[in-house]
Parts: C-alpha cells; sequence; structure tokens
C-alpha cells in the first residue's frame, strides 16, 4: 500500500542475497546523467559580481558542456556564473563560491578548454 500511494515499487525478497540486483536495478532506473552536453553551444552568463570574474567584460564566451552539480543549501554560496540550460537553476551552475573556513572554495563545472570550453583559453 505503501509503494502504491507514493508511487514506488514493491519487491517480495525470500533470500537476501536478491537484494544488491534489485538496488542496482532501482540506481539504475532513477540515476540521471552527470555530464550535461547541449546539441549547440551556450553561453552562460554572470548571476554575482564574484571576485574571480573581476577584469572580465563583456559577454562570456559559449560551453559545450559541463557536470551537472546541486548547489549546496548554505547562504555563504555564490553562484557566479550559470548556463541558460538545463532550465532548472539547481542544475546550471558553471562558477560558484563559498567560504569554507577560513578559506575560501571554488568550483567551475566545465573544463579548462579542451572539449567544453576552448573558446574560454
Amino acid at each position: 500500500d505503501i509503494a502504491d500511494f507514493t508511487g514506488g515499487r514493491y519487491y517480495v525478497v525470500t533470500d537476501p542475497r536478491a537484494l544488491p540486483k534489485i538496488y542496482v536495478s532501482e540506481v539504475r532506473r532513477v540515476a540521471r546523467p552527470l555530464i550535461f552536453e547541449p546539441t549547440s553551444p551556450v553561453s552562460p552568463t554572470v548571476t554575482y559580481p564574484h571576485e574571480a570574474l573581476q577584469g572580465i567584460d563583456g559577454p562570456l564566451p559559449p560551453i559545450s558542456g559541463f557536470v551537472l552539480t546541486t548547489v549546496k543549501d548554505n547562504p555563504l554560496v555564490e553562484v557566479a556564473v550559470r548556463s541558460p540550460l538545463p532550465a532548472d537553476a539547481q542544475n546550471s551552475t558553471i562558477l560558484a563560491g563559498w567560504t569554507y573556513g577560513l578559506g575560501r572554495a571554488a568550483v567551475l563545472t566545465t573544463d579548462a578548454g579542451q572539449k567544453w570550453a576552448s573558446s574560454w583559453t
């Protein structure tokens, strides 16, 4: 009843050795790809005037892919650059930075110019 009510699946398991196979099949069913490569290059936009972008004027060059991430639920996270695709802002981060302890951390989800961001170099 719980599985039906929540839209989940229910398995009758009589042998615990069957659990890994069930787990793997469920992970494959709900897993999403970790890389986003649009059909044509997209031009990211600056969404926050982060210090890492100082001296960069004008529109950012297009990119042809990046690693999908999820923005941390933390007010100290500054998402500086986003891709217009995918439309979900939670998964479109290209550059973000945040305070970590006494330092700063940053993530760039596209590459350094070999495959996805060759126009950035």
